[in-house]
């Protein structure tokens, strides 16, 4: 069996020079190392949670000491958490630039993390929607409270025409 290239001999740094291609491996690998850790760093609680029994039927996974529910590291996307980080430089550019940068790095790691919670991801669509429900009631509610304090005001102010015209007329 012969195993044939057919770009065999032919010079790619006319296209793609080599320094770029070096820099995006090492990137691709640092993004992969770094999704790699932070899963890692679940299997500890996890453990723990499995140890000490601590399952809610209810959103279907176990739970931490504080009551968040605690993801399986087995069942995280590991491309969709590569995905999240940015490259390399990009990543310690912006952490030492914006303060709040690697905060909100982990709070859309979290997020993906949590996406493999079917459950949880339900209650929490289901928790959005009612309050969205709420403000719109709320809303409904103020719109009518100003019609009617618009109509009381109106009223008021004829009853108070109708006054000064019988007192204009009295005298």
């Amino acid at each position: 069996m012969a195993l044939i290239q057919e770009d065999e001999g032919f010079n790619w740094d006319k296209y793609i020079p080599r320094e770029k291609v070096l820099v995006a491996e090492v990137d691709n690998r640092w993004q992969r190392d770094f999704a790699r850790h932070e899963i890692i760093k679940f299997y500890d609680h996890f453990e723990e949670a499995q140890i000490a029994n601590r399952w809610d039927a209810e959103r279907d996974c176990f739970l931490d000491p504080q009551g968040n529910p605690m993801v399986d590291p087995k069942k995280v996307d590991f491309n969709a958490a590569t995905a999240v980080f940015p490259t390399y430089q990009t990543f310690y550019t912006r952490r030492s630039l914006e303060r709040y940068y690697e905060a909100n790095l982990y709070k859309h790691l979290n997020e993906v993390f949590y996406a493999s919670l079917p459950k949880v991801m339900d209650l929490k669509k289901k928790k959005e929607e009612d309050v969205e429900k709420l403000v719109e009631e709320m809303k409904k509610t103020a719109r009518k409270a100003d019609e009617n304090q618009q109509k009381t005001m109106k009223i008021r102010s004829r009853r108070r025409q109708k006054k000064l015209r019988c007192q204009m007329k009295l005298r």
